[in-house]
């Protein structure tokens, strides 16, 4: 059973200097294959306010559910993670992603879609977060406890988002330059083994940064076996 990255699309599109800052409901396509069976949003944004950006985000219609945020308190910045799995029917191929009452801070985002095998499903595993923490090498590590693939994001001090660079069997997927902070978004390339799993960015310099993942399985989905009833005999 494999979870395989499908594909991702920016919002908006222009990487390092894009940003939406318009309030109320944005809208953007994401060109999900026909197989498509999970979705992931990682938002980025210049705050380290609560609530968020946003009040949700929609994948065809469907709410996902915020998984994971992490907040840079020095840095400011923070990421949030959103997830549209274990679903059925899964909203396939070209679809609508809808960022809900944002705010007028600057966002982006990186939407993704995964695949996997016929007849199963995709579901979150594991997650986690490291809010404002001051080292080099942003590093955040994942416990999984199946075969999963790791989607997330860091906020930091980089003055130049291709400063973090994503470290082995990982890609790199999109950045934002805020002028002194940065943000980059990046992907497991394939799946991993569960176990104690490092997603991390190589970055020589100590500075503030905060950072999230989240990791993705595929599963078998058992339907519930229903009682048989017992005959009614007539009255």
């Amino acid at each position: 059973m494999t979870v395989t990255h499908d594909a991702n699309t920016r919002f908006p599109v222009t990487d390092t200097t894009g940003f939406d800052t318009t309030t109320g409901d944005r809208t953007f396509s994401h060109a999900g294959s026909a197989s498509a069976k999970g979705a992931v949003v990682v938002l980025c944004s210049s705050t380290a306010a609560n609530p968020a950006v946003v009040t949700g985000v929609l994948y065809g219609g469907v709410e996902m559910f915020l998984v994971q945020t992490a907040v840079d308190t020095t840095e400011v910045g923070r990421i949030d993670i959103y997830v549209l799995a274990d679903y059925d029917p899964f909203p396939t191929g070209t679809q609508t992603v809808t960022l809900q009452g944002c705010t007028a801070t600057q966002k982006w985002v990186t939407c993704s879609t995964v695949t996997c095998s016929v007849g199963n499903r995709t579901k979150v595993n594991a997650s986690n977060f490291k809010n404002t923490t001051v080292a080099a090498n942003p590093t955040l590590t994942v416990v999984t406890t199946a075969t999963a693939l790791l989607y997330g994001g860091v906020h930091g001090g980089a003055a130049a988002p291709t400063s973090y660079a994503p470290t082995a069997n990982y890609t790199a997927q999109h950045n934002a330059d805020y002028g002194a902070l940065s943000a980059r978004t990046a992907r497991r390339t394939s799946e991993v083994a569960a176990g104690s799993i490092v997603y991390d960015f190589t970055f020589a310099t100590s500075d503030d940064y905060c950072i999230a993942a989240v990791a993705l399985q595929e599963y078998v989905h058992a339907y519930p076996v229903l009682p048989l009833m017992a005959p009614r005999r007539p009255a």
